[in-house]
């Protein structure tokens, strides 16, 4: 595996690009301080890919969808009102197909 990066202190800084033996891009991503931030794009040897963003405020974790950010905190909403966004998401996804 190859990969192409910049470092600063000892940590990757900017943008890294991984390549399988083949050429062909494994990974591409920033690290900040050595910490994955933003978007990054991971290709597999099966062909497949992911997308995956990671939060700027808490460097390496993943974060999660506006859905689940908000089902999280369930316990402060009253369940209708989940309900009642859960209802309006699915409508929004139905009239963009």
């Amino acid at each position: 595996m190859k990969c192409s990066a910049n470092f600063k202190d000892g940590n990757y800084n900017v943008l890294v690009i991984e390549y399988f033996n083949d050429g062909s891009m494994k990974s591409k991503g920033r690290y900040i301080n050595g910490s994955k931030i933003g978007k990054w794009i991971l290709n597999f040897d099966d062909g497949s890919y992911e997308h995956k963003t990671y939060s700027r405020k808490r460097p390496d974790e993943v974060r999660k969808s506006l859905l689940a950010r908000i089902l999280r905190k369930k316990s402060v909403l009253k369940l209708y009102e989940i309900w009642i966004l859960q209802s309006f998401i699915i409508l929004i996804l139905i009239t963009k197909i």
